[in-house]
């Protein structure tokens, strides 16, 4: 009975992982930041009639990208850029006679866009919507410079396999922490952390493995804070963040030499981590 109770909660869980994936990204991701690709070895784009969106970085090159149409369709072409990117990227499309059929160009960026699906800010540039001869096509990708973040932006259709979402799941924190610069892997680092040196406090009296739990907890939560200074060192919470968290490892490490921690410096080394979660929440 157990057995069918957990087999039933698992592949509910799996209908449930699939229905709220499938809703809830707009566009499949594909993170080519550090692909550089060149006129030589250019992205080859599968299913251009599918949303899909392309977060790459120019460096002293331009980008290229091919795909083919079977047959005459409606194709859409974008591009986007994060909210903090000065250097907007434009998109030259090339058909496979080498003649250059649209151009979008950098100075035609306009309002700030919020995605809500994945629940960021871009600066949103031109977009095209036309009908298109079958054929192949190179979207080229470039700036007077050569240079910055851009998000490329191709199709219509919206579709999510339950694979395609594991694949989204997995390369979004990618794309958060490397195109948006937002400190996934800090907080992760921070989140983990924490949660290890309360379950250490929750088995204070069992001795070693709680010796263990601490120094686990430890090193996850001094990595953040190193991540977290190397990105801005002069992020006063940061600062103030810091020194709750080696507060907090003081007071901890405490019970590991006395071997006891009564239920006031129990809520008290729990106040200080709820404190550095919600400073965590600020970064």
């Amino acid at each position: 009975m157990k057995k069918f109770k957990l087999k039933l909660h698992f592949f509910l869980f799996l209908a449930l992982f699939f229905a709220i994936s499938s809703s809830v990204f707009a566009h499949q991701p594909r993170f080519t930041m550090l692909n550089y690709p060149d006129i030589n070895n250019p992205i080859q784009i599968e299913n251009p009639e599918v949303s899909q969106v392309f977060y790459g970085t120019l460096k002293d090159q331009s980008e290229y990208y091919k795909f083919s149409l079977e047959n005459e369709s409606s194709t859409l072409l974008g591009i986007l850029a994060p909210i903090n990117e000065e250097n907007f990227a434009s998109v030259e499309l090339i058909d496979e006679n080498n003649m250059s059929v649209e151009m979008l160009k950098e100075d035609q960026y306009g309002e700030v866009y919020f995605e809500e699906f994945g629940g960021d800010f871009y600066i949103k540039g031109p977009e095209i919507k036309k009908i298109m001869p079958p054929g192949n096509y190179t979207a080229r990708v470039f700036n007077k410079t050569n240079s910055g973040k851009y998000a490329l932006v191709i199709g219509t259709e919206e579709s999510f396999s339950f694979l395609e979402s594991l694949k989204t799941i997995g390369v979004l924190p990618v794309i958060k922490q490397l195109f948006f610069e937002k400190p996934v892997l800090e907080i992760f680092l921070t989140m983990m952390g924490i949660l290890i040196l309360i379950t250490a406090l929750m088995h204070r009296r069992s001795g070693k493995k709680y010796k263990n739990k601490f120094v686990v907890g430890t090193i996850l939560l001094l990595l953040a804070t190193l991540a977290i200074i190397a990105r801005n060192p002069f992020y006063i919470l940061g600062a103030v963040r810091v020194i709750l968290i080696l507060t907090a490892l003081i007071l901890q490490a405490f019970a590991i030499f006395k071997e006891k921690l009564g239920k006031k410096m129990y809520r008290t080394v729990l106040f200080f981590w709820a404190l550095v979660l919600f400073l965590t929440a600020t970064i």
